[in-house]
């Protein structure tokens, strides 16, 4: 039986495309939810674009259906586009803010379904994610649920792109000599495999094809850089993979693990020697998104370079000599700028680009949301390759948590494509420093 969903503004401010996840049920958008949007059609950043892109979608929906105020949707669901009717149920409201206004809606539907439909059935849900509507939703007596469509249910079932597999000494003594192996056991495509055997000697490989192969980069030193633990090889193999096999790396994990350091390093090698590459792009969000980058002073390399000390720490590491005084250092890395090898962008400019014959380099991407990611990706252009790094458990953005930001959305649902690999660092794998490696164990929350 077809259940009643009425959409709360924040849930298609935040998922325009909210409206087809429902399948096969009644999906209800009451003219204060068309007014709140038609609100914010003018934001700028990532909400005005969702509301127009939501906005969009309704009005192509209405030119195409005989009746304005019931859409069939293609997913077997009905759109409701209707007005507020008087709610004949006595609230307490002290005033008829738009919070309100949806809830009396809500109330009326409730109460006398003929409002709208004489056939439809009595289960009627208010869908949102706003915590004080949830709240007076539930006082009232309204059932309620949070819209997790764009969130993984279960945070530690997340995928890390790694596995272990026990095999004999025959079996392994096969791999080394044929640089392949046969696996009964079904692997993501792409996932990175340890090999075991039961006498302790290992071996590090990837399922692709239905076959565990060698990997192909262990030997190599991008910018003299040398991987250090079983993490790091994973995610330097998966770097200097070309881009026509693999031009999407994403990668989760704690803080001082070496994303960002191979990441650069990796892409440098290929721009530099290698002439892969006509640059690196670094890009990283902030805090406040890119909505209010604006209000920063100078240039928009002024306006980035705060939230890129990190990076800067990075090439120091690579490019540092011994001798070198913090001056020759410095100079170094500002070469790599002026020449040309390695740019910053902010993260809102990306969209509607296509952007070729580029490493991009999207560091703490744990703070983008479901839609940056998307728009981020699908900037690849010709001879380009994308690397998502960043941290789920240090998310610095207040509107999003650990199953709803970009990085864990990308994780879960580009896991299996054979045009991308996935990989993750544990807790262990920390290179930093003891201390590094300590506070990520202990202070997690």
């Amino acid at each position: 039986m077809k259940k009643n969903f009425i959409l709360d503004t924040n849930v298609l401010i935040h998922c325009p495309d909210a409206i087809m996840r429902f399948e096969d049920n009644n999906i209800f958008i009451c003219g204060t939810v068309i007014e709140e949007l038609d609100n914010h059609k003018k934001d700028s950043g990532e909400r005005g674009y969702n509301v127009r892109h939501c906005l969009k979608n309704i009005k192509e929906m209405i030119m195409y259906s005989d009746d304005v105020n019931k859409i069939e949707l293609p997913n077997g669901g009905t759109l409701f586009l209707t007005y507020n009717p008087v709610s004949k149920v006595k609230t307490d409201f002290v005033n008829e803010n738009n919070d309100n206004k949806i809830l009396s809606y809500t109330l009326s539907l409730m109460a006398d379904a003929s409002l709208i439909d004489n056939d439809l059935p009595e289960t009627t849900i208010l869908v949102t994610n706003d915590v004080g509507m949830m709240i007076k939703a539930i006082r009232l007596g309204i059932p309620t649920q949070e819209y997790k469509n764009d969130r993984l249910a279960d945070i530690s079932q997340i995928y890390t792109g790694r596995e272990i597999i026990n095999v004999s000494d025959d079996e392994i003594s096969e791999f080394f000599k044929k640089r392949e192996m046969k696996t009964d056991e079904e692997f993501t495509e792409n996932q990175f495999i340890r090999i075991v055997s039961y006498t302790g000697s290992s071996a590090l490989g990837k399922y692709k094809n239905k076959m565990i192969v060698e990997l192909e980069h262990l030997k190599d030193q991008p910018c003299d850089l040398t991987a250090r633990n079983e993490g790091q090889r994973f995610l330097q193999e998966s770097l200097m993979t070309d881009y026509n096999d693999i031009p999407l790396t994403i990668c989760n994990g704690p803080a001082g693990t070496g994303k960002t350091l191979f990441a650069l390093a990796c892409g440098l090698q290929q721009v530099m020697e290698e002439h892969r590459y006509k640059r690196v792009l670094i890009c990283r969000p902030n805090i406040m998104m890119e909505e209010e980058i604006g209000f920063l002073p100078g240039s928009e390399a002024d306006k980035i370079f705060p939230l890129l000390r990190g990076v800067m720490d990075n090439l120091e590491v690579i490019f540092k000599d011994k001798d070198d005084t913090p001056a020759m250092i410095k100079d170094k890395i500002e070469e790599l700028f002026d020449r040309g090898y390695i740019k910053a962008e902010a993260i809102g400019y990306l969209r509607g680009r296509s952007i070729t014959d580029t490493f991009i380099i999207i560091d703490e991407a744990q703070n983008t949301t479901p839609t940056q990611i998307l728009s981020i990706i699908t900037r690849a252009g010709e001879r380009s390759k994308i690397v998502v790094l960043g941290d789920i458990n240090q998310i610095d953005n207040p509107r999003l948590d650990k199953g709803n930001n970009g990085l864990t959305f990308a994780i879960e649902h580009m896991k299996g494509s054979r045009l991308c690999e996935i990989t993750s660092f544990s807790e262990n794998e920390c290179t930093r420093s003891a201390l590094a490696k300590e506070a990520s164990d202990k202070l997690r929350l």
